[in-house]
């Protein structure tokens, strides 16, 4: 692993799920803060390949985010981004194309200018982003690269109908029991929504 110069999240349980990270393209700038392999201080080496039953790696790869100023080791100031402007332009975009129901020249720039500055990819073509269905698949993709770790996937996937579809995939993936999540009544899934904690409940409220 490369120099203590980004913020890396070494717990357990910050982990960025190996079928996440290969939906990252071949040659995505944004791969270099994600660490899917490295050698600790012992010498011992780890990856996907390496750690698939046990190990640091076992259950993701190491995602890692910005530069903090003043930043030494491990200790460094407070000052990290909390909203940037690459989340406003593509929400921006995602709502226009939602309430125009078709893909503008803005939308399309704004989508390719996150996806060419911070990814160092091609743009994406008008066979690619062209229709709205297609422009929305793209834009969660993409925002799901941009912004991981920051706290945007699931209010992403929710306002994109995909959030259980989602979940049952990362389910699936670790090997565990999809039975209740995938669970349906009336057309529509039966855990899509989280229950109201009965403490904030009062009897006998109407809306």
């Amino acid at each position: 692993m490369t120099k203590l110069a980004r913020i890396i999240f070494l717990l357990p349980g910050y982990r960025m799920a190996w079928s996440y990270y290969h939906t990252f393209e071949k040659g995505d700038y944004r791969l270099t803060r994600i660490y899917g392999e490295y050698t600790d201080t012992s010498g011992k080496q780890h990856s996907e390949e390496l750690d698939k039953t046990d190990g640091s790696l076992r259950v993701g790869a190491v995602p890692g985010k910005y530069t903090i100023d003043g930043m030494i080791g491990d200790k460094g100031m407070c000052d990290v981004v909390v909203f940037r402007f690459s989340d406003v332009k593509t929400l921006y975009a995602e709502a226009v194309v939602r309430n125009n129901n078709s893909v503008n020249a803005m939308a399309k720039e704004y989508l390719n200018e996150i996806r060419t500055k911070h990814g160092k990819l091609p743009a994406f073509t008008d066979d690619e982003i062209g229709t709205v269905d297609k422009y929305l698949d793209k834009l969660l993709e993409e925002r799901g690269h941009e912004f991981y770790m920051e706290g945007v996937r699931r209010q992403d996937l929710i306002r994109h109908g995909r959030y259980v579809e989602m979940a049952i995939k990362k389910n699936e993936y670790a090997g565990h029991s999809i039975e209740n999540v995938k669970r349906m009544e009336g057309g529509k899934y039966v855990y899509e929504l989280l229950p109201i904690p009965v403490a904030a409940i009062r009897d006998g409220l109407t809306r």
